[in-house]
């Protein structure tokens, strides 16, 4: 008789296989008009392009004398209005386009472009007429025949010109994630930086926002739509003009109402996946299905089993007894089945199909086998349990490398050294500090150990600089590349771990960068040893 475990065929995804997902926006906040004179309505839209906290809003309102024009930061976080007091109100027509950055104002108008300072209220004016004004580290113009882009400081000087990529006819430009992004023509075809874009005719575009590669919004005469590698998904009905902060927060403008909308992913409706299993034996006899999977609340998953003797279907299963299937191939085919918010989908990251193995019933007594599947579908039930519990202990030795073992474990591997987990850690950097904490125990109060272990968590070897000064012999500096904290590392568990590492008797500094700050909260560590007060009290 055959061992279980040596008759089966697997199926595993290095990425968990889940319905697929797109972008969607759902409106989340209508922004009030600001409540001056008889009527206030939003002429125009652009969002701070630093703070990512404002938004800065051109506004008409209609006074006894006739109407007037004010510009409006609105803080997002403080929800309330700040008038521009800096720019004066207007009566003259208004600008076709404004945007904001490093505390200029930029105003297009038909024939010119205005660069006002908000701290001086100076104005700078580029007397020349342009499709579309981008603010960024430089102030990008597109020309009005859409041939190239004019760049000029934000003094007013003149900078260069920028060729469209591949010399095509500029549609419109962006500037995000420091630098300028093209959507461009040939015909009718819309390019993406130099991508071809599907489905969109170029005539219809107005406007457009990046947001990644092969991800924009655009605006046409029949609303917002967002396109996402050639799939095209409505946003809103109506649109006079767009803007995205840098959390990927919307703000549309429509018949002078704001509407904010946020970002969200859902999964499409359903995903049909088929599997097929070949033992290349026209008497196999199929045994279990094993999955490993997240069923997620309300979201479904339907298998299917076929064979040449029966057809099955399971519902939200992950262990199935496959009793009385046999035959050479075993089909199996899975519905991934999202909830009805599109919010949820099972996961699914291994199928296993065993065949051909021993059951418990197989060592009972004739008698017991005149009727067998209800006695065998019993059975397998402990069968299951302890094949389960033989294979957990197999492979023992992957719950104690921290290489290899689940995340889950890994709490409980830090029990084993002592070490409660630090969750200001990443997964990766924990996995990396266990592997070595033997090694670094033993090298515990030194500066190799204090430096290895900083290193494990920022990813960058930190310079330790003592001191051998008169008064400065327990003291030492340990300064951090600032590279390090731009990829996530936080300062403060960096002051921990020099806490925890250095030697009792000292006091030790950190310091992001190479300027020395003096100010109080950097100090880690004080000393805590009675004679080391006495010694310093000696030294002064």
């Amino acid at each position: 008789m055959r061992r279980r475990e040596e008759n089966y065929f697997i199926k595993r995804y290095t990425d968990p296989l889940t319905i697929g997902m797109k972008i969607r926006y759902r409106p989340q906040q209508e922004l009030p008009s600001p409540e001056n004179g008889k009527k206030s309505e939003v002429e125009h839209l652009c969002v701070a392009a630093e703070a990512c906290v404002s938004l800065v809003l051109s506004v008409e309102e209609e006074k006894d004398a006739g109407s007037i024009r004010r510009f409006y930061i609105y803080d997002t976080k403080e929800m309330q209005y700040r008038m521009l007091a800096s720019i004066p109100p207007t009566g003259e027509k208004p600008p076709l386009q404004i945007e904001y950055s490093k505390e200029m104002l930029v105003l297009r108008y038909k024939e010119r472009v205005d660069i006002v300072s908000l701290q001086t209220s100076g104005v700078v004016t580029i007397p020349k007429e342009f499709r579309q004004a981008v603010a960024g580290e430089k102030l990008y113009l597109l020309a009005e025949d859409g041939s190239k882009v004019f760049a000029y400081e934000y003094d007013g000087t003149y900078t260069d010109d920028i060729e469209a990529p591949d010399s095509l006819k500029i549609v419109a430009i962006d500037y995000a994630e420091k630098r300028l992004h093209f959507l461009t023509r040939k015909g009718d075809t819309l390019f993406l930086d130099s991508k071809m874009c599907k489905g969109i005719r170029a005539a219809d575009v107005k406007s457009f926002g990046w947001l990644g590669e092969e991800e924009f919004l655009f605006c046409t005469a029949r609303g917002l739509f967002h396109y996402d590698k050639n799939e095209i998904t409505a946003v809103a009905g109506k649109c006079d003009a767009f803007d995205t902060d840098c959390l990927g927060n919307l703000w549309l403008l429509n018949d002078g109402k704001v509407m904010k909308f946020v970002r969200r992913g859902f999964y499409e409706r359903t995903l049909v996946q088929k599997l097929e299993f070949d033992s290349f034996k026209e008497d196999t006899l199929w045994n279990r299905l094993e999955m490993d999977a997240s069923m997620q609340e309300h979201a479904t998953l339907e298998i299917l089993v076929e064979s040449d003797t029966k057809t099955e279907l399971f519902v939200n299963s992950t262990d199935m007894l496959l009793y009385g299937h046999k035959g050479e191939k075993l089909a199996v085919t899975l519905t991934l089945i999202s909830d009805s918010t599109r919010t949820a989908s099972p996961e699914i990251n291994l199928v296993k199909v065993v065949f051909d193995a021993a059951a418990y019933i197989d060592y009972l007594p004739a008698f017991y086998k005149e009727e067998p599947e209800t006695l065998h579908r019993y059975l397998s039930i402990f069968q299951s349990i302890s094949d389960d519990l033989a294979a957990s202990v197999k492979s023992m030795e992957r719950m104690i490398d921290p290489d290899l073992c689940d995340e889950t474990f890994l709490s409980w591997l830090s029990t084993w050294l002592g070490l409660q987990r630090d969750y200001r850690w990443q997964e990766r950097q924990w996995r990396d500090f266990l592997k070595q904490a033997p090694k670094l125990y033993a090298m515990s109060g030194t500066k190799e150990g204090l430096s290895d272990l900083i290193e494990i968590y920022t990813g960058k070897k930190p310079q330790i600089e003592e001191y051998n000064e008169p008064g400065k012999y327990f003291f030492f500096c340990v300064r951090i590349d600032p590279d390090a904290m731009n990829e996530g590392a936080d300062i403060e568990v960096v002051r921990a771990i020099v806490d925890g590492y250095k030697p009792a008797h000292t006091r030790a500094r950190v310091v992001v960068g190479y300027e020395m700050d003096e100010t109080p909260q950097i100090t880690v560590g004080e000393s805590v040893l009675p004679f080391n007060t006495v010694i310093e009290n000696e030294k002064e």
